[in-house]
């Protein structure tokens, strides 16, 4: 059997495919789909030998892919899913920090390591991020106690199972190790769907790596338009320290702060200066700035076949039905500059979730003082190609997907100039920056190794 980081096409679950399916974590060829996680960022201490026996120790513990599909074909409780990750740093303190290993071809087609080199080091890259200083205390690394080796993820749709999952992890850490920091994501919902704090649905459009999952979109959203099929190779790179044909994920992960009351202040801006004053005018408004409506039709809902099954084709001079800049046009541009980008290649897989969010009731916690966003993650097979280069090139770019579009008005950079947005009714475009509503709190790079490396450490 082909590597399952080689493969370009769909998986179909054959025997020799779930058995490779064994040998990888959950949560990264499909989404956890639990109502609580818990995101342990641990410190591992400075003794090689603890290290690795505690992360030995936890293997039994990991989730597999196999588990995942098995789990949810038998339709009943999930259960409790864990997984890991290391950092650069935490290669190190293994001693695997090889500098031959863990190499990608940059954004300045050189050979690079943001895994090695760590999240903070990259804002040469990533130059619209905030200094680390700026950052939220527990995720500087200021110090060698702060070090995060590794990050542990525990979910479960039972909030008490989850937080004692978490404890027992936190507490079972080698000695010289300690917890640097821990966050709670919870699942915002309206109704049966996902939302997130601005009140829009999310998770609306991400790559399929099963193609029994391909061809259930197909059946019920349709896949004629935009067909959200791909290969593993997407989101898994070669193992260096696994077995032969092991393979795990690149993981990023942003604590990305969201100011309602700033982003609802501007879009009553953005109403003011657009004229919009009906109720169904201010709809539109606000949908322009995500590309759908808060119920996620999307815009261009007169050209699509289903919420997901559209592309911009068409829709590629103002005033546009879609504006340019808006943030579903920017993260995932369809048939936007697709050749010059390549950008099926460049998707990754979003596995995130909301914090500042009522466990019990999962809705927002109450009160504009209340700290809230996204925890978001996302795997991927290389840093630099793939979520670098859409930060960089598409969401801080404002000549992308074309000439003077504006940066992403959630998540550009907050000194990114005005963007274009479509006036009515004569059908031109006035100049208005929609921004700084979501603000980057911290983040790091870690590897969610294959489960046989884990084993292999005891």
């Amino acid at each position: 059997m082909t590597p399952l980081h080689q493969q370009r096409a769909p998986l179909e679950l054959t025997p020799d495919a779930l058995s490779a399916l064994g040998r990888v974590q959950a949560d990264i060829l499909q989404d956890h789909d639990r109502r609580h996680a818990v995101l342990l960022f641990v410190h591992l201490g400075d003794d090689r030998a603890s290290a690795r026996r505690w992360l030995a120790d936890i293997a039994p513990l990991l989730t597999s892919a196999a588990d995942q599909l098995e789990q949810r074909a038998s339709g009943g409780d999930p259960g409790t899913l864990h997984t890991v990750a290391l950092s650069g740093r935490g290669y190190a303190l293994l001693g695997l920090d090889d500098p031959s290993t863990f190499l990608e071809t940059g954004l300045d087609s050189q050979p690079c390591s943001p895994l090695r080199e760590g999240m903070a080091a990259r804002r040469r890259v990533l130059a619209h991020d905030p200094p680390p200083s700026a950052w939220s205390p527990d995720l500087q690394q200021a110090t060698p106690a702060s070090v995060i080796h590794a990050l542990v993820t525990v979910a479960d749709d039972d909030w008490v199972r989850a937080q004692a999952a978490a404890t027992s992890i936190a507490r079972s850490l080698p000695a010289g190790g300690r917890l640097v920091a821990r966050r709670d994501g919870h699942r915002l919902r309206r109704g049966h769907h996902a939302i997130e704090h601005f009140g829009f649905r999310d998770g609306i459009s991400q790559p399929r790596f099963l193609a029994h999952e391909v061809r259930e979109e197909s059946a019920t959203l349709g896949t004629s338009i935009w067909n959200p099929s791909s290969g593993p190779g997407n989101v898994l790179a070669p193992d260096p320290f696994g077995g032969d044909g092991d393979a795990g994920s690149m993981i990023v992960f942003r604590q990305l702060e969201q100011d309602v009351p700033a982003f609802l202040r501007q879009e009553e801006a953005l109403c003011r200066a657009l004229g919009a004053t009906t109720p169904e005018a201010r709809e539109r408004v606000e949908a322009m700035i995500i590309g759908r409506t808060r119920a996620g039709v999307p815009l261009l809902a007169a050209n699509a076949r289903s919420e997901n099954d559209f592309d911009f084709t068409g829709d590629n001079a103002p005033p546009f039905l879609c504006p340019a800049h808006s943030h579903i046009r920017k993260a995932n541009p369809r048939s936007d500059r697709a050749i010059r980008d390549n950008f099926r290649d460049r998707r990754i897989a979003r596995r995130g979730m909301p914090y500042g969010v009522d466990p019990d009731t999962l809705t927002a916690l109450p009160g504009d003082d209340v700290e809230r966003g996204l925890l978001f993650v996302c795997c991927q097979r290389s840093i630099s190609t793939q979520f670098e280069y859409i930060q960089a090139h598409w969401f801080d770019d404002g000549e992308f997907p074309m000439p003077l579009t504006g940066q992403d008005p959630l998540l550009g950079s907050a000194s990114g100039g005005a963007q274009k947005w479509p006036a009515a009714p004569d059908g031109g475009t006035i100049r208005f920056g929609f921004g700084d509503a979501v603000h980057m709190r911290g983040g790091e790079y870690f590897f969610a190794a294959s489960l046989p490396f884990f084993r292999a450490l005891g």
